[in-house]
């Protein structure tokens, strides 16, 4: 059995109060699948064309709880796919940036950070 999957509407909301939608167009909004395990996500494609839901946000939410639940998920289904999408985010992150600058580097090629001289991550943290 394959990895799980499940759709969301992304949102952003900023200390400040303000609210970003980074998938929004003038007909609605993207909705993007994400897969369990996995740090990139992608539109919901449906026959070779991008999805768009909505026309406003809530509907587009709607949409896409109704989507997960079609798959079989529950919300804490999706929270869990989501919480697991954020820890490989995060180790993808610890992986490619400076723990001193936090310049993003490849710790891969084994050597000091080019920018600060800065050694990688130690062995076994995350």
């Amino acid at each position: 059995m394959g990895a799980r999957r499940c759709v969301v509407i992304p949102v952003i909301e900023r200390p400040n109060g303000m609210v970003m939608t980074p998938s929004s167009t003038d007909g609605g909004y993207f909705p993007r699948v994400i897969v369990e395990g996995q740090v990139r996500y992608s539109r919901l494609v449906v026959d070779g064309t991008d999805e768009v839901w909505g026309p406003t946000l809530a509907d587009a939410q709607e949409r896409a709880a109704a989507q997960n639940s079609a798959w079989g998920l529950s919300s804490d289904d999706v929270l869990q796919i989501l919480l697991g999408w954020q820890v490989a985010r995060d180790q993808e992150d610890a992986r490619v940036f400076c723990p001193s600058c936090h310049r993003q580097y490849d710790w891969g090629s084994g050597g000091p950070c080019r920018a600060c001289g800065g050694d990688g991550p130690v062995s076994g943290s995350n």
